[in-house]
């Protein structure tokens, strides 16, 4: 492939819990860069995030961030409540 060479960024992946201005509450995967916050996520320049639905990974929302009201990293007792 011709032109600039792509960059390979390693990520790791937190489950959270992301409601909207509609009230709905999306509880998925996020997948971070490696040593990055969730405060440091939201406040890169992109104007969306993907949310990776953790009951049905195939399920993947991109959700505009103006519309995002809360977000919060799950804990891991949580998870096993929520996801079964």
């Amino acid at each position: 492939m011709a032109g600039k060479p792509q960059q390979i960024v390693q990520k790791h992946q937190i489950l959270a819990e992301v409601t909207l201005t509609n009230q709905k509450i999306l509880k998925g995967t996020l997948y971070l860069a490696m040593g990055e916050r969730l405060l440091d996520f939201m406040n890169r320049p992109e104007g969306f995030i993907v949310v990776v639905d953790k009951k049905k990974p195939s399920l993947t929302t991109i959700v505009n961030k103006s519309h995002v009201t809360m977000i919060r990293e799950m804990e891991r007792t949580e998870v096993g409540a929520t996801f079964g």
